[in-house]
């Protein structure tokens, strides 16, 4: 059996000193406050990434059912989960529009609704050049070509991404500016 004894002489102090108590505390509280930005802005990015990700899973989304189903999709923000408005912030819809008027109605059933951002998040979502997208019974969409916006808060300005949608549906992401976030740059 292994016996193990502490050394009884006073050569080494046990605990720690109130200098040392201090020096360690100031280091912990001087890397905490360096590090904030850092975890805002992993934050921010985290949050732009999501967004677009939701943005770019619902448009594959809405032309994989149009092209299962032969019915044309509309995908549009909304407020209320009802009805198409050209303000994409508070949520977004896609649904299968069966009696081709762009407008939901009672008995066309919604295929997904997202709300992108929780209450105090900041960030908006909008299109600058239509309200809905629509694609047609087989896939594509039935109009010209679009982009979506997303703009985060003035503060993460450089995480402003655009996602244009082509013509077949296909998505792209590219970084934009916060001055003309509907240029076509």
């Amino acid at each position: 059996m292994i016996q193990t004894t502490r050394p009884t002489d006073k050569k080494y102090p046990t605990g720690i000193s109130l200098l040392e108590l201090l020096l360690a505390l100031s280091l912990t509280s001087l890397l905490a406050g360096l590090s904030i930005p850092f975890f805002e802005r992993i934050q921010a990015n985290q949050l732009m990434r999501n967004s677009v990700n939701s943005v770019t899973a619902s448009i594959k989304r809405m032309k994989s059912y149009s092209i299962l189903h032969h019915q044309e999709v509309v995908l549009c923000g909304t407020s209320n989960s009802q009805d198409c408005q050209k303000n994409w912030t508070q949520g977004f819809m896609s649904f299968a529009d069966l009696n081709r008027n762009r407008k939901r109605d009672p008995d066309e059933a919604i295929i997904e609704y997202h709300r992108p951002f929780k209450p105090g998040q900041k960030g908006k979502l909008y299109s600058c050049s239509r309200r809905y997208f629509r694609t047609r019974n087989n896939g594509p969409l039935a109009s010209m070509p679009g982009s979506i916006v997303y703009t985060p808060s003035t503060k993460h300005a450089d995480l402003a991404r655009r996602i244009y949608i082509a013509r077949l549906g296909r998505t792209k992401v590219r970084p934009t500016t916060l001055e003309k976030p509907c240029s076509s740059s």
